[in-house]
């Protein structure tokens, strides 16, 4: 009896090896993970420029009150960082609530 359960013990154990070792060769990485992984990666690193834009008060003074500008706004904004070809960012964060009607 103790035989048999030592037997069950080993079986699981050595199966459960295999399957670890077969994920760590990459045996499990499937081609569209490939893919995605060729698609998302960049080839060179970034140049680790950041760069905060800020609303100033000659903002407020030539649109109005932060509060009432509409999306629109926003968009004009990202158009601008996007108008040259050569030095568009590689990604654009926005730390904006609309509350109301826009």
């Amino acid at each position: 009896m103790l035989k048999k359960r030592f037997t069950k013990a080993l079986v699981a154990l050595g199966g459960a090896l295999v399957f670890t070792l077969a994920a760590l060769l990459g045996l499990f990485y499937s081609p569209d993970q490939v893919l995605a992984d060729a698609l998302y990666q960049k080839p060179k690193a970034l140049d680790g420029n950041i760069f905060v834009i800020g609303i100033d008060d000659r903002a407020m003074d030539d649109i109005g009150p932060y509060q009432t500008w509409g999306r629109d706004v926003m968009a004009m904004a990202i158009e601008a960082l996007n108008a040259d070809p050569e030095n568009r960012p590689a990604a654009i964060g926005i730390d904006v609530l609309y509350t109301g009607e826009t």
